[in-house]
């Protein structure tokens, strides 16, 4: 259980009663092409994180990041879709610029 968070009690074994369980599995890449290009990361309690700007680029110029690496906070497929989205906007718009 090393790649999931527990939140609002512990976990005994495979087999628990609980009432009601949130469970969030950690973040981590996997692939290592961030580091390859230098990206900055930050570590969070869910894991690392890809640091992005409004504008959902990251700290190398052109590189542009969405989902649940460039924000850990809030894993979701909506989340990832309208950041993808936007990233692709900006992406387009620093190419038009």
């Amino acid at each position: 259980m090393d790649d999931v968070i527990i939140i609002g009690g512990s976990f005994a074994g495979p087999d628990a009663a609980v009432d009601i369980l949130f469970a969030h599995p950690r973040t981590k890449p996997s692939a290592s092409l961030h580091e390859s290009l230098g990206v900055a990361t930050v570590n969070t309690s869910t894991g690392i994180a890809l640091m992005t700007d409004e504008r959902r680029e990251t700290s190398i110029p052109g590189i542009y990041a969405a989902g649940d690496l460039a924000n850990p906070g809030i894993p979701s497929v909506t989340t990832a879709t309208w950041q993808g989205a936007m990233a692709g906007i900006f992406a387009q718009q620093s190419m038009l610029a």
